[in-house]
């Protein structure tokens, strides 16, 4: 092995796991301090080394921290390498984390297959060369790295996730409400003996908008009126289509309108209306327009007939 200069040994500081770690992480675990300081000064440019001397130290090492790749000595006071391996592997937190065994015994089959089924992934023999000791520890850590990229980016895509069906749980919950309070609207207003309007300020004074509430007045439903812009004037009485003319033009001067005249409805009859409103001056470059109600006051006339 190569002569490497020595370094003081690190032992397992406690550091508290963050989302995104600047980088991975190696345990080390000899209970000869000069193969770690090796070690060390040749794998701390791939990843943060951890080393300790005892596979009771690594169990807690692995307590609290996640590691791209375990380097596990055989031949240990205590729990030896084979121990130690059975013990990381049953612990769910590290059971999936590759091992590799460091050993100075000979290439027996026998050894060797004891290793694997102990869960290693691989063998390095001591003394070790540096270079291919460096590139199959730089596999495992690459790995891990990219598996934690992955897993950063999913949670990354399900806050971007959450986040949009958030976003559109609040606009139907929104859409939901607005559809209640104009349905609410709507029944209050057609309940009402009136009927709202908005129409043209310039002849033929054409129907722009009615509410529902027009057909309980005359029969006729809403898109009767708007679809025709001539329809509405063309049901009033001829005696009282010139006073509803002269209260329509003036309205655009006097800024308001109150006119009472007597329309044909569905069914051939008339029934007296009293009509009023106010002029809107039109925003955002729209022609004025005429905002009125349109209220049957035909019982109402007939009672003050009867006096």
């Amino acid at each position: 092995m190569q002569k490497l200069s020595p370094i003081r040994s690190k032992k397992m500081e406690i550091v508290q796991p963050t989302d995104s770690p600047a980088k991975a992480r190696i345990l080390a675990v000899d209970d000869d301090e000069r193969n770690l300081l090796a070690i060390d000064e040749l794998l701390s440019p791939l990843a943060e080394v951890v080393t300790v001397q005892s596979g009771e130290e690594a169990l807690r090492c692995l307590l609290k921290e996640d590691f791209a790749v375990i380097l596990l000595d055989v031949l240990m006071p205590g729990l030896d390498g084979y121990e130690t391996a059975a013990l990381i592997r049953q612990r769910e937190q590290s059971k999936r984390t590759p091992l590799i065994f460091l050993t100075a015994i000979n290439k027996e089959d026998a050894h060797m297959l004891r290793g694997y089924d102990a869960g290693a992934v691989d063998y390095v023999f001591k003394p070790f060369d540096p270079v291919m000791l460096r590139s199959k520890v730089a596999v495992f850590v690459e790995l891990h790295e990219k598996t934690l990229e992955i897993q950063r980016n999913a949670i990354a895509e399900q806050a971007l996730l959450a986040k949009a069906l958030q976003a559109e749980k609040q606009k139907l919950e929104a859409e939901r409400s607005l559809r209640t309070a104009e349905e609410r609207q709507e029944a209050i207003l057609g309940s009402l003996p009136v009927c709202f309007h908005a129409r043209a300020a310039e002849p033929p004074f054409a129907a722009r908008f009615v509410t529902k509430g027009v057909e309980r007045l005359t029969g006729f439903p809403p898109e009767r009126l708007t679809s025709d812009p001539r329809f509405g004037l063309s049901r009033v009485h001829p005696d009282d289509l010139p006073k509803v003319r002269e209260a329509l033009l003036a309205a655009k001067a006097t800024g308001s309108y109150t006119c009472e005249f007597r329309w044909q409805c569905a069914d051939g009859k008339y029934r007296i209306f009293l009509d009023q409103g106010v002029v809107s001056k039109g925003a955002d470059g729209r022609r004025p327009e005429i905002l009125g109600t349109l209220l049957d006051i035909t019982e109402r006339r007939e009672l003050e007939n009867q006096r």
